[in-house]
């Protein structure tokens, strides 16, 4: 519980269920082929949502995806990309996280297809919320960022605080604590703003979180007066609220905090309440936590009885929901607590079982406690918060009450005890001198164990590591077979003057790829961006090259009709027109030049070509579908034709060709794509600068991303005629 997320995805909430929502009555409705389309669609996604996407994730993915087949049938693409995310949602749900991206991936891809941009902010939050679970957190600040530009144009300021929320969370998961106390403050300025009338207790649960989050952080910078004075402004609001959850997040930082300062007894105060709490919402992860932090508490307050207890509890319920952090500290407190009895066997068995967890968790940051957080305020509360003060005061009560029994019972069996203890400490004394001579040649024994055991672990990682290496120089050696594909630039310089290629591949292998064939006096060249990057990317490349040269022949020079061809081969080749599961594609931008003549034949595929002549540019577009890729049944009614542009050219005038990796980079101050503006007059710049090209262009674009990673390949490639 020391590193909670608060995700505010719908991906991520744990709600409850209607009690009123009649499973059978909508499966009914589903499998009643009279009726539309549209209502057996609504009823199974009904279901799937409220009936089994956080109680049985696994239901739900098998639910949406018999509605994306159904959506099919619907026309409207909304029906469509909500089955995507419905699968996305409950892939995340699952924990198989890169799945669920390209899920959401697919989605950007059919909204942009689409022209729709309605939900586009909460596919960039998604994207956020699973890049952030993976651990991956520049990926998740940059699609939280998309997001809240997104949000902020639509002046929807509830969400843009809860986004705000989310970038101080990665912020702090970063170690830049003054990144997120600054976003947090936006948080609070925007929610001070808001009118709560209508959200009520959802905005008293915002500032809740927003308390707690500058309470956590102000408690790892050992600030620890501010940060409890901010946690117990939490939990009244959470209190206020009714919500439980919050409120065993408060318990547990405050007794963590209690705990720095070695007031143990009052840690575990606050650590009882929260297990008791998190054992009434029944959550496993809480609960174990909780179990962990009392037998941690117990432990340093000197009760090891209670602390062995409650240390067994947890690691329990930690293995059995597979929380791999608490079954790493829950293991290395009981190897502590049974290496101090003397009880080696025991304490082998659970040194083996932290040493397992400590190396498969490394860099990985278990943060599942809560993800309830988005849509909460949408169900109504079952308790009210009244009910918390009661049912502690209760709880309060007759603890007080028990433990006067028990300070009576004490008492009277003391003195007995203390007789019998008299009695039998003489013998005890001889036989716990046997017992310690013994106990010391079981740990030397177990110590060599436990030190083959760590050795055998060292031997297993060396191996891994040796197969990172193998895989990487099977990388870098494709990288060298696709070098060996791209054409010779001196033979493109005997067609063309003053050629230069700016070519940089986002990874090892590469998606973009340049291409030429040459019949006397006429040449043929390509820019082509792949699907995709890196290894994908690579095959889809190497194929695409190969495919121009069985195409492309000195009676075949017809850009329309080339790229015409090449669509009906992708679709062939990957069986996309029968619905396959491969549906990439390729952008592409195709001209053939008459040297004698000076014509320019160009078509394009999403990808157009920009010509300088007579110090006047002019931008080609190209068609706004790509040459195979996204062959579902509404595309086969689509007609690919390709039109071809003729273009007449004088002496020592300019042809552009690119792809989209330079101009659609992230960059700048305000973390913006380039765009064809600065694109095209960083080309016209080239013209004149001293340096070649190439490199020239290459400083701008490394100059405009700055720190920000390459999103994708680039491809620059320019002559004269």
């Amino acid at each position: 519980m020391k590193k909670v997320i608060i995700s505010v995805f719908v991906l991520f909430v744990c709600v409850a269920i209607p009690a009123q929502i009649n499973k059978d009555s909508l499966w009914n409705i589903w499998n009643d082929s009279t009726k539309t389309d549209t209502i057996r669609y609504n009823a199974l996604d009904y279901l799937a949502w409220h009936g089994y996407l956080y109680s049985n994730p696994d239901s739900a993915l098998t639910l949406y995806k018999l509605n994306y087949k159904l959506s099919r049938k619907i026309k409207e693409t909304k029906y469509k990309l909500l089955a995507i995310g419905g699968q996305a949602t409950s892939l995340a749900i699952l924990g198989d996280f890169e799945k669920a991206i390209s899920f959401y991936q697919n989605s950007l891809e059919i909204m942009k297809e689409n022209g729709i941009e309605d939900g586009l902010e909460l596919v960039y939050n998604n994207m956020g919320a699973v890049y952030n679970k993976m651990g991956d957190y520049r990926s998740a600040l940059f699609f939280y960022r998309k997001s809240l530009i997104l949000k902020e144009q639509n002046n929807d300021t509830l969400s843009t605080v809860r986004t705000y929320y989310n970038i101080s969370n990665i912020y702090n998961s970063l170690n830049e604590k003054e990144n997120a106390i600054k976003t947090l403050d936006k948080s609070s300025r925007l929610i001070q703003l808001y009118n709560c009338k209508e959200n009520y207790l959802y905005c008293k649960q915002i500032k809740a979180y927003i308390s707690n989050l500058k309470g956590s952080i102000y408690s790892d910078e050992k600030k620890y007066d501010l940060a409890i004075d901010l946690l117990n402004k939490s939990l009244q609001l959470f209190q206020e609220s009714n919500d439980q959850i919050g409120i065993i997040l408060c318990y547990s930082k405050i007794g963590e905090i209690q705990l720095e300062k070695k007031e143990y007894l009052l840690a575990i105060q606050y650590f009882k309440k929260a297990y008791d709490l998190s054992d009434e919402t029944n959550s496993d992860e809480m609960r174990s936590e909780a179990l962990f932090l009392l037998a941690n508490s117990f432990y340093k307050n000197g009760d090891k009885y209670k602390a062995l207890i409650n240390a067994k509890k947890s690691l329990i319920i930690a293995e059995q929901i597979g929380n791999k952090e608490v079954i790493e500290k829950a293991s290395f407190l009981l190897y502590d607590i049974y290496q101090n009895e003397g009880r080696m066997d025991d304490a082998l068995e659970m040194y083996k079982s932290y040493i397992k967890q400590r190396d498969t968790l490394q860099s990985e940051i278990n943060k599942r406690a809560l993800y309830e957080y988005e849509y909460k305020y949408d169900y109504e509360k079952k308790v009210l918060a009244d009910s918390i003060y009661n049912v502690e005061e209760n709880k309060l009560k007759q603890l007080q009450h028990e433990s006067e029994i028990k300070e009576e019972r004490t008492i009277r069996y003391g003195i007995l005890g203390l007789l019998t203890l008299i009695l039998s400490f003489s013998f005890l004394l001889y036989r716990r001198f046997r017992v310690t001579k013994r106990q010391n040649k079981i740990i030397k024994s177990q110590k060599k164990q436990v030190d083959k055991a760590y050795k055998e672990l060292d031997v297993q990682n060396k191996k891994v590591e040796q197969k990172n290496k193998e895989v990487l120089a099977s990388i870098n050696y494709a990288s060298k077979i696709q070098d060996t594909i791209l054409p010779n630039t001196d033979e493109i310089k005997s067609c063309f003057k003053n050629l230069f290629v700016l070519y940089q591949p986002k990874d090892i292998v590469g998606g973009d790829f340049y291409w030429y064939r040459s019949f006397g006096e006429i040449s043929v060249i390509a820019t082509v961006d792949c699907t995709g990057h890196g290894v994908p990317g690579g095959f889809m490349s190497m194929m695409g090259s190969l495919l121009l040269d069985k195409i492309v022949d000195e009676n075949r020079l017809n850009t329309g009709d080339i790229l015409k061809e090449l669509n009906n081969e992708i679709v062939r080749v990957l069986d996309q027109k029968s619905g396959g599961v491969i549906q990439d594609g390729m952008d592409i931008a195709l001209c053939v030049f008459n040297t004698e003549n000076r014509t320019l034949s160009f078509s394009g595929a999403r990808n157009g070509i920009m010509i300088l002549k007579n110090n006047q540019v002019r931008c080609f577009d190209a068609e706004i579908f790509s040459v195979g890729g996204s062959y579902s049944k509404k595309s086969q009614l689509l007609k690919r034709d390709f039109k071809t542009h003729s273009i007449e050219l004088n002496k020592n005038d300019w042809v552009f060709m690119y792809t989209d990796g330079y101009y659609d980079q992230l960059g700048g101050k305000d973390i913006t794509s380039m765009g064809m503006k600065l694109f095209q007059d960083n080309l016209m710049d080239s013209l004149s600068a001293e340096e070649s090209k190439d490199v020239f262009l290459m400083k701008k674009f490394n100059s405009w991303k700055g720190d920000f990673p390459q999103i994708d390949d680039v491809l620059v490639l320019g002559f004269q005629v």
